[in-house]
């Protein structure tokens, strides 16, 4: 998988961004097809929110062809600058970010594995917020590696998963951004959730953090 990354970004950094776009997608369906596992996997999380089979498996497709899309910016982030801001980025809801901000407590960032959440993180680095964000390492160290080193080129700083408490108490104390997915738990603690017609295991990080240091939490 290593290699495969590898090659994205030689590619990705070579070829036309809306080319990569459309190579991404081809590869998306082929792998949206192929890849039974997988395609099980998504279908089954759609499966609380969408009850309509057919509305679920074209939505799977697009989920399948959207993470392609996220991998291109994300293999093209040696790319990525103000003057690519200005031109594709729209922001709103700024000026939230900012009152927050001005209090110096910190701020917990809270998303979801919902659109390009990493795109949202390397612009607010970019435009120059001192941003950390939580992170599940990867198995293998060399993959690992090459994520943290994309994120590092953009200014975001990775806090692995795994005694995380005293770097993320630490990163906001200092009034720093600290970023958490919340749509997954991976500490075996969460809070059963409803979501949809089903139940899911939400995690009590942010509520923590927000809780221990007074910083606000912003969607």
């Amino acid at each position: 998988m290593y290699y495969l990354f590898y090659l994205g970004r030689v590619l990705a950094l070579l070829i036309p961004r809306r080319v990569c776009y459309f190579l991404a997608k081809i590869i998306a369906l082929i792998y949206y097809n192929f890849s039974r596992s997988d395609r099980k996997a998504v279908l089954s999380n759609l499966s609380p929110i969408i009850d309509d089979e057919k509305t679920r498996i074209v939505t799977a497709r697009k989920v399948f062809i959207n993470f392609a899309y996220y991998l291109v910016d994300f293999f093209r982030y040696r790319k990525l600058d103000l003057s690519f801001i200005e031109k594709y980025v729209v922001i709103s809801g700024l000026d939230n970010l900012n009152r927050c901000f001005a209090e110096n407590k910190g701020v917990v960032l809270l998303s979801a594995h919902l659109g390009n959440y990493e795109l949202g993180g390397a612009v607010l680095a970019l435009l120059g917020y001192p941003f950390c964000a939580l992170a599940l390492p990867h198995r293998d160290k060399r993959v690992n590696r090459f994520f943290d080193n994309q994120r590092n080129l953009v200014g975001v700083e990775v806090i692995p998963t795994g005694g995380v408490s005293r770097r993320c108490l630490s990163s906001l104390r200092k009034g720093k951004i600290v970023a958490f997915l919340g749509d997954r738990d991976f500490s075996g603690k969460g809070v059963r959730t409803a979501v949809g017609n089903s139940y899911s295991f939400l995690p009590k990080g942010p509520a923590f953090f927000s809780f221990k240091t007074g910083a606000y939490i912003l969607p």
